[in-house]
């Protein structure tokens, strides 16, 4: 196992969301996907992400 992981193993998919995904596009060369917290999320929780 990897000791450092990619943040899509700490995200799941739930009817209510924590977070959002926003997409930056004001530089094409280089866009950014942010994830961003809807709430305070504990340590130990995983972010959710309604997929509509």
């Amino acid at each position: 196992m990897s000791t450092m992981r990619n943040v899509s193993s700490n995200t799941s998919q739930r009817p209510t969301s924590n977070a959002l995904v926003q997409f930056h596009h004001h530089n094409l060369n280089f866009p950014h996907l942010m994830m961003i917290a809807m709430e305070n999320i504990p340590p130990t929780r995983d972010l959710s992400l309604a997929m509509r």
